[in-house]
Formats: C-alpha cells, structure tokens, sequence
C-alpha cells in the first residue's frame, strides 16, 4: 500500500513537473517597492499563468551586474533579468541577453507606447520605470545652520556644505561615492553638474569631456574634497553606503534616486528631507537638467525555449499598461509605459516636487548604448581618485578621459 502510495505521488510530481515552467527572475527592485507590492504583482502573475513558476533571486544593484556577467560565463543565468541600460552594450556584446525583435513580430505586439532604448535597431530590453536623481537635503540640518531653503547655485552650494560640515559630529555637508568597484557615481554624482551648467559629457555619439564645463565642476569637486566637506572614504565608498549616510542624517545633502524615497523613509521614519533641482552655476538661466536611470527587464539568452516563452509572458505582463502603473505607483516612479498613470503622488509633496522636476527639467540618460559604460566610468573615477590625491590638475583628468573614453569606443566600433 505504501508503494502504490509513493507510485502516485511520483506520477502526481512527475506531471507538475512537466506541466509548469519554472523561471528565475533577478532583480534590485523588491525592496525599493512599497511593502510586499513585488510579491504580489507576481503572484497575481502566476495566477493568471498557473503552469509558469517565478523565483525571485532579489540582491542589491551594485551586484546585479556582477552577478550577470559571473553567471553569464557559468551559463547558469536566471531567465529573466532586471537590467540598467547602461549595460546593454556589455551585455549584448557577451550574448547575455535575448533579441526581443523575433518575439515582438511573432505575437504582433504593439511597442509603440514602450520608451523603448534600442540598440543595433533592436529591443533588447523593455522600459519599466524611470526615475530622476535630484538634490535631496536635510531640512532639519539645514535650518540648524541657518538656510531655510536649498541651495539654488553651485557658489551657494559650496557655502552650505561648508557650513553643514561638522567632523566632531560625524556631520558632512555632501557624499560622493567613487569606488572603482562601483563607478556609477560618475553617471550618478559627478555628470549631474555637468549637466546643470548646460554642458554635456557626449556629443554626436561621441565622448565629449575635455572642455570648460567639465573642467569646472571638477574644480568645484576636487574643491569640496580637498577642504573635507565630504564624507569620509569618497574613493572606496560605493551607493548604497551614500543612501545610508544620508538616511542617518551624517550627510545634509545627496544626489539620489526617487526610487530610494521608500528606502529613506523605511531606514528612518523620522528623517525629514525634501528634494531640489541639481544646483547651477550662478548666471546659467538655461532649463534645469536631470539625470535619469531606469528599471528595465530582458531575457537571458542561455534559457531553454519553454524558459524564453515563460520569461516573454512575464516581460509583457510587467509592462501592460494596468501592471506598469502598478509597478511605479509602488516604486515612486515614472512609467516605461506610456499609457500607464500611476498614482503615487497622492498630495505626497517630496512625489510632487519629483513629478514636476520630471516635466520641467531636461532629462539626460547618460551612456545608454555606449560601449563597456562600466569601463568608461571606472576609468573617470580612477583619474579624479587621482585629482584627489593632487597628482593630477582637472585639466589633466578631462584630456586624459577624454582620450581614455575615446580608446574605448574606437576599440568597439
């Protein structure tokens, strides 16, 4: 009896097993998602797909990318992979990632209301959520110090920080985070000066660094380290250790993600902060601009093909309209769909500021497409440690990026 017992449970295995698909989906999103709302979008998921299993393998961002290109070589990659577009050339280039287009034509998919990032003329990956990286500062520690409202200039930035700066409190006015291992602080902290004086770090698809308005704000950079109104360890420090810092009122002022809003309230309900547009040099009237990152989804390409179809089932699902909203009425964020209309803003005033920043500032998406971002911006960072450490002038950090920057895109073409 007890061996027909077990027969049974074999057979009834055996056709779950058969008859449900399982895919693994990494990500960084979960816990920068409201509550369990990752949770639920996919067991909704499963529910209107009941032979498709989902098996989140949640880790921090700075080691989604790693973990990508570590397991890409192992060919033992999850099915599904949350993606930032900065990576899509190393990616594309190591096969790590599915052509979208043959999936697209096959079910006649309308893409057009997808902000859709391609490269080579093809999708890759699909857009999930958008976010800004505005100023954020501590309103407490700022009216300690006597300002009652942000910075609005580069010059008035400078006098904040130095204020703000209170080493035999563990207080700093600003944190900069350039670690080689993590040198997203170029796009992240670095770029956004740049950016806010009316100067660009590309043109026409080309490196574009060695000029006046680079040189500037890395003298106005090298400025803030060098009399200390930085947080300690900016050349080891990577952006998780900033958003911390910052979440326990050790630094007045960042450059982040929106999306880290939820993360800031979770680590300190108590933190009374708001955010602002990135300070300007005095006398530039031109429009604020804005940094951009995204959450973006593709398919592995080592997957099995009943994976890739599941995999497929779940990138549409994430970026239907309805799902979308969902996604960044929890995230904070603004949609990959054009259609969706979240609704989290909510009377919130910190989302309030962060919507209308959106649709006023210009938005820059940098390095989407360029070759080996990661190699681009760990060389920048490694000459800026070396601004630091007073063995190089700005001048000499933006010829010298700008013809480092230039090697690797010829050596890609």
């Amino acid at each position: 009896m007890a061996l027909v017992g077990i027969i049974v449970l074999g057979l009834s295995f055996s056709a779950f097993a058969q008859g449900t698909v399982e895919i693994e989906f990494m990500q960084w999103w979960q816990p920068e998602m409201k509550g369990d709302s990752f949770d639920q979008m996919i067991q909704n998921f499963e529910t209107q797909n009941p032979d498709i299993k989902v098996k989140p393998v949640t880790l921090p961002y700075a080691e989604v990318r790693d973990q990508l290109m570590i397991q890409a070589a192992g060919k033992t990659l999850p099915d599904v992979v949350g993606v930032d577009p900065q990576w899509m050339h190393t990616l594309i280039k190591y096969g790590v990632i599915e052509n979208l287009d043959t999936y697209i034509a096959k079910d006649g998919l309308d893409v057009s209301n997808l902000a859709l990032k391609k490269v080579k003329d093809s999708a890759w990956i699909f857009p999930v959520t958008s976010y800004i990286y505005p100023l954020f500062y501590n309103i407490d520690l700022l009216k300690e110090a006597g300002f009652n409202e942000p910075p609005k200039t580069r010059e008035e930035f400078l006098k904040y920080a130095r204020a703000l700066t209170k080493p035999d409190k563990g207080q700093y006015g600003w944190v900069l985070p350039l670690s080689l291992s993590l040198p997203n602080g170029i796009s992240n902290d670095i770029c956004p000066w740049v950016w806010a004086a009316g100067y660009d770090i590309m043109q026409d698809g080309k490196p574009y660094l060695n000029h006046q308005g680079v040189i500037e704000v890395l003298k106005f950079v090298n400025e803030l380290y060098q009399n200390g109104f930085l947080s300690p360890g900016t050349m080891g420090k990577r952006e998780p250790e900033k958003v911390e810092e910052f979440a326990n009122a050790r630094v007045a002022m960042m450059i982040s993600s929106v999306a880290h809003i939820n993360i800031l309230r979770e680590r300190n309900p108590n933190l009374n902060f708001a955010i602002a547009p990135i300070p300007a040099p005095a006398g530039y009237d031109g429009p604020p601009a804005l940094r951009v990152a995204s959450w973006d989804i593709g398919i592995s390409a080592a997957s099995s093909e009943p994976e890739k179809e599941a995999a497929w089932k779940l990138l549409k699902y994430i970026t239907s309209t309805e799902v979308n909203a969902f996604v960044c009425s929890n995230a904070n964020a603004f949609p990959g769909n054009l259609l969706a209309k979240p609704d989290y803003i909510g009377g919130d005033p910190v989302y309030e500021m962060a919507y209308d920043l959106f649709t006023k500032a210009d938005l820059k998406y940098p390095l989407v497409g360029a070759p080996e971002a990661f190699g681009l911006e760990r060389s920048f960072a490694e000459l800026i440690h070396g601004m630091f450490e007073k063995t190089k002038t700005a001048e000499e950090v933006a010829a010298e990026a700008q013809k480092t920057w230039e090697q690797i895109f010829a050596e890609n073409e």
